[in-house]
């Protein structure tokens, strides 16, 4: 009863690791009957998607994950998000050109691009790196919630561009915002807690965003399958993910859901849906391509799904214990939902579908 906060921390993740708590995942086609659930609440709620701001883009990541993992048929779901690429005319809402959350649109415009064959889908966010580039501000994330809004965008890019520019500025860009010892930078990443602050206002705290935190390492599965393999950023890439995994493993709550101040779950007690799906969709993409031990977070996953799809996920569809848009730890309640938080849902339960495989 006397044990240091931080031994019992370390015990429950022990015992999470022994017993495995809620058994082996679901079947693939029970995961995807739980994204078909939140897919049908959410389509019944917005039966058109909104604005092409961040909120709505990280909502769309998840969303092409979703469409991927069930099939080519589903006309349904292509069909919602060609529609909403028309309505903004392929663009991302910008309020300065230097910013990650201008082109996180872009990332599902590239997906469309390839599944339509429609080049033209991809210009205006073009454009808008291209810009980036000129200015090539290297010190324009200062937030870590920029590296899943544009590192991925940069990634694919790139990637489809052959345009080592962008993938060298994108490293840059990322180490400035993540820190290098002896170098300048916002240095948000604490390498003795692997964890992440959210900006430069918390370096040196004891505050740890969750969402901020499943922002970021969600950023490096989806950078990672786009950066040039055994590359220098690559490797960088993959070990943070493995640290951050390692740093976020032991502030799992019994629920299988993490809270929206890691380090302090007294703070706000209520589960953190947003945070927990990023989380989990890292963990399987990891896993499945063996960046990460399996034996060692599989556990963690199971309990971490079993607890988005049996609490986040409500009986008529609904994505709750949300927390609102935010930059600091705050509450979630049962009924909050969002557009990124239901994206952040479908993207776990994409990953994970994926990695369980079969029918």
């Amino acid at each position: 009863q006397n044990l240091p906060r931080s031994m019992k921390r370390g015990l429950i993740f022990v015992l999470l690791l022994l017993s495995g708590v809620d058994g082996k995942l679901p079947s693939r086609s029970k995961i995807i009957d739980s994204m078909n659930s939140a897919w049908n609440y959410w389509k019944e709620k917005n039966p058109s998607a909104g604005d092409c701001g961040w909120e709505w883009g990280v909502y769309f990541v998840g969303h092409m994950a979703y469409y991927n993992t069930t099939g080519s048929s589903n006309d349904d779901l292509l069909n919602y998000a060609v529609d909403w690429g028309n309505k903004h005319s392929w663009s991302c809402r910008v309020t300065r050109h230097d910013e990650a959350d201008g082109i996180a649109c872009g990332r599902t415009y590239a997906e469309l691009a390839r599944i339509k064959n429609q080049p033209k889908y991809m210009d205006w966010t073009k454009r808008e790196l291209a810009k980036q580039l000129g200015h090539h501000n290297v010190s324009m994330w200062w937030w870590c919630d920029a590296l899943f809004m544009g590192g991925p965008t940069y990634a694919r890019y790139s990637a489809l561009e052959q345009n080592t520019q962008l993938d060298v500025f994108l490293s840059e860009v990322a180490t400035y915002t993540i820190g290098e010892t002896g170098k300048p930078g916002y240095h948000l990443w604490n390498n003795k807690k692997n964890l992440m602050w959210r900006d430069s206002r918390y370096v040196g705290t004891d505050i740890y965003w969750g969402r901020g935190n499943g922002w970021a390492i969600a950023s490096y599965a989806g950078m990672l399958p786009y950066v040039k393999p055994n590359s220098i950023y690559a490797n960088e890439t993959k070990n943070l993910l493995r640290e951050h995994a390692m740093g976020l493993a032991p502030w799992q709550g019994k629920d299988g859901l993490w809270r929206s101040d890691i380090t302090h779950p007294e703070h706000f007690p209520n589960p953190e849906s947003t945070s927990t799906g990023m989380i989990a969709a890292a963990l399987a993409w990891g896993i499945k391509h063996g960046v990460l031990d399996k034996t060692k977070y599989m556990p963690i996953l199971e309990h971490a799904w079993h607890g988005l799809t049996t609490i986040s996920l409500q009986q008529d569809g609904l994505v709750g214990w949300c927390q609102p848009v935010g930059a600091a730890p705050a509450p979630a309640y049962k009924n909050s939902t969002s557009p990124f938080c239901v994206g952040a849902f479908l993207l776990a339960g994409s990953n994970i579908a994926d990695l369980v495989g079969g029918q």
